[in-house]
């Protein structure tokens, strides 16, 4: 899954994120894509990147890159993508 269909997917809603991160443990996010509400202005440096997308994690009000590769499931809207 690259950046775009990953917006295509979630949209602008709300999603549950499942991946694995480096250390091999699993962490899932409840997040949205293109939230403006804490940006200081300025150029993403991952949006030029096809495979990582910046998210804002709603638990933690903070926002993070999400690296599309390492994506186990996602959920939204009532609908599962799941990659093997």
């Amino acid at each position: 899954m690259n950046n775009f269909e990953f917006k295509k997917f979630v949209g602008n809603k709300i999603f549950s994120a499942t991946f694995t991160k480096k250390d091999g443990s699993l962490r899932t996010y409840n997040a949205r894509v293109d939230v403006k509400k804490y940006t200081k202005g300025g150029d993403n440096p991952v949006e030029h990147i096809s495979n990582y997308c910046t998210i804002f994690e709603m638990d933690a009000g903070q926002y993070r890159t999400l690296n599309l590769d390492t994506v186990v499931s996602l959920k939204c809207n009532g609908e599962v993508y799941a990659s093997v």
